[in-house]
């Protein structure tokens, strides 16, 4: 049985350790939040999300940004990654009176992409630049409205 924990100092330690192609600065604790998926003691997905200003003429609002979801292959298509989001649409929009909940996905994250939609997130074709190694990394933008 999964059960949805927040994430504290021991947890991140892990999820560090266990995701380590997720860069520090994507943890969100003390200026956001990030909730962890847990079967028995094994981590089995996570999302990390924090409120994030508008830009103008919208800057007296703000949009909760996904910095970062996973789920273990061996756990996908299970509900997880969809109830890691719901609860975290309703942190967002409680805790810190967000107008939408958004993020980025590189358009290799196939099954991300198809979630996104499924779950009635808009798309939008785009890119970035990485900070690493200066390529374009061709993605999408996802959003959702949170205001009804």
């Amino acid at each position: 049985m999964v059960v949805y924990l927040d994430c504290d100092v021991d947890l991140k330690a892990r999820l560090v350790d266990g995701w380590p192609q997720i860069t520090p600065k994507h943890w969100h604790l003390e200026n956001g939040f990030t909730i962890v998926a847990m079967d028995r003691d094994e981590i089995v997905g996570f999302i990390s999300c924090y409120p994030k200003a508008l830009r103008p003429p919208l800057e007296d609002s703000e949009e909760g940004f996904i910095d970062a979801i996973e789920v273990t292959p061996s756990r996908r298509n299970q509900g997880i990654a969809t109830e890691l989001i719901c609860r975290s649409s309703e942190r967002l929009k409680e805790s810190y009176d967000v107008i939408q909940i958004s993020g980025w996905s590189s358009e290799d994250k196939i099954e991300a992409i198809h979630l996104w939609k499924k779950l009635g997130f808009g798309l939008c074709p785009t890119q970035t630049i990485s900070g690493m190694t200066g390529e374009s990394i061709k993605g999408y933008k996802f959003a959702r409205s949170l205001l009804a």
